[in-house]
């Protein structure tokens, strides 16, 4: 899979957009024809320094470094853009490995889509828990994203910076790998230093804690579509996911379109196909080798079998060979249930 061309996907070369945080690695860079605006929470100068002293980013990244249109943070992208650009529209908005640090992920949607024009698509390039150092991290939650935005909160709590400090992991020291990899991930977070630096956080009052960066959300292909979906049926969102593509090494892409409206789905066709999502992600909790195309399939086809052990049973309660057909049936359906 090109990543380049699947962040481009929706993204046209002479449309306006917005690109948030790109850093040294720019997705639509001005100086290849883009017209685009970058956001970031350090200006160009600041970046540069930055980089130059980071022993990970090489020296020759440097230069790819543009100005930054808008200083400041996501979570704040509506007034900062109004602020420069009044009530302008845009055709996209590209995030790269900036969307798993927000703290306050549903004002940034809201924000994204406050911001596009009807059919404008947000992107964006998140890390798989399931190849990343979040190895070890549950998957985040609807509950941790509402909590947030009835806070309005401004930065990542001292218990998202423990979380994410004592359960970081690896593999042969290495914080992302790809998918298939035969190595055991190793827990990588010291627990007794974790503890003290969230003990020294709690002495100080909420404004006077220094910020510290850390993944404020954790995900899996499947649980961020269903915390954007669930997004939506309450109301909350008007973002629609159109593609989700990868694993692609550590990380997925999700493509989200602003609707122009239309009727709400109904709470017993939502829930149901919400239940296949819940499935999905459970499974993607699970075992990190099921491929996500097929979760839905071998839900179906398990379904079927059960069902046909219960018609079976019905149809040929007392003979021998319907008993042995039933178990035939049920010993399938335990091989698809991981012998259970």
């Amino acid at each position: 899979m090109d990543r380049s061309l699947e962040l481009l996907e929706y993204v046209e070369k002479s449309a306006l957009g917005i690109e948030i945080g790109p850093y040294h690695n720019p997705t639509v860079p001005k100086r290849e024809g883009f017209n685009s605006i970058s956001i970031d929470v350090f200006d160009a100068e600041e970046l540069r320094r930055r980089a130059a002293d980071d022993p990970n980013i090489p020296q020759a990244s440097i230069a790819a470094i543009e100005d930054v249109d808008v200083v400041g943070s996501a979570v704040d992208l509506v007034d900062l853009v109004r602020a420069q650009y009044g009530a302008q529209r845009f055709a996209y908005i590209v995030s790269s490995h900036n969307f798993e640090h927000l703290p306050d992920p549903i004002r940034f949607l809201q924000g994204c889509s406050e911001l596009l024009e009807d059919g404008g698509v947000l992107t964006m390039a998140v890390p798989d828990r399931r190849f990343c150092f979040d190895y070890f991290r549950p998957a985040t939650e609807l509950s941790e994203w509402l909590e947030a935005f009835h806070e309005r909160r401004l930065q990542p709590t001292p218990a998202q910076v423990f979380r994410g400090s004592h359960l970081k992991s690896s593999v042969s020291g290495v914080g992302a790998w790809m998918p298939g990899e035969t190595r055991t991930p190793e827990p990588d977070g010291q627990l007794d230093t974790a503890f003290a630096a969230w003990s020294n956080t709690l002495v100080d009052s909420p404004d006077a804690r220094p910020y510290v960066d850390t993944h404020c959300s954790a995900f899996t292909p499947a649980s961020l579509e269903l915390l954007i979906e669930d997004l939506r049926y309450l109301g909350l969102l008007d973002l629609v996911p159109i593609r989700i593509a990868g694993p692609n090494g550590c990380e997925f892409y999700i493509h989200l379109r602003k609707s122009a409206g239309g009727a709400a789905e109904g709470s017993d066709t939502y829930h149901a196909r919400r239940a296949d999502l819940l499935r999905q992600a459970a499974a993607e909790q699970i075992d990190p080798t099921i491929p996500r195309t097929n979760v839905t399939k071998l839900i179906a086809r398990r379904n079927e079998l059960r069902q046909a052990v219960v018609s079976r049973a019905r149809r040929y309660r007392v003979t021998g060979a319907a008993l042995d057909a039933a178990k035939n049936v049920r010993d399938r359906v335990r091989k698809l249930n991981g012998g259970r």
